[in-house]
């Protein structure tokens, strides 16, 4: 007995009444637990310690570092990559299977690892311990005193030097 070639079924579209959506609202601030609130963010913490940030394609801020980067991972906690290429596909300085760095981080801070691979690792380590992922990576310093490139002074000592250098050339 042949059977009848089936057609395929009708999709009915959603309508207003089918899902009740739950809408999201934060609630009132909650003094006891600020730091879920409004969470430091990594450029705050450059700012704070005098270091550089950038921002990759995705707008996420990191701190760079001669040894790999620090980024957000959560409320509270910072992801510290050692080795592998940055989020901005620059080079770090750890040579591609080589863990010594990453031994060395791991043998001195007591840190639970995200994920590994051949010559990369991420930590997570606590917000408070932000001192010791900055040696850890070995983090770029601010030039200058530690004006960061969006504050208004940088900018106006940025458009100085820029007329300065087109009255010397006599542009």
């Amino acid at each position: 007995m042949k059977k009848k070639p089936s057609r395929p079924k009708h999709i009915r579209p959603w309508t207003p009444g089918s899902v009740s959506p739950i809408y999201y609202r934060p609630g009132p601030p909650d003094e006891a637990n600020e730091i879920y609130d409004r969470p430091v963010t990594i450029r705050e913490l450059a700012k704070i310690h005098g270091v550089r940030w950038y921002r990759d394609a995705c707008g996420d801020d990191y701190i760079p570092g001669k040894y790999g980067e620090i980024f957000r991972y959560g409320v509270g906690r910072l992801g510290v990559q050692i080795g592998g290429p940055r989020a901005n596909n620059t080079k770090t300085d750890v040579p591609e299977g080589s863990n010594q760095r990453i031994n060395t981080v791991a043998k001195r801070y007591d840190w639970p690892i995200s994920q590994g691979g051949d010559g990369e690792i991420i930590f997570i380590a606590p917000e408070a311990s932000i001192q010791d992922a900055l040696k850890a990576i070995k983090a770029y310093r601010m030039p200058k005193g530690g004006i960061p490139p969006d504050d208004p002074e940088a900018r106006e000592r940025g458009l100085r030097a820029i007329r300065k250098r087109r009255d010397h050339v006599g542009i």
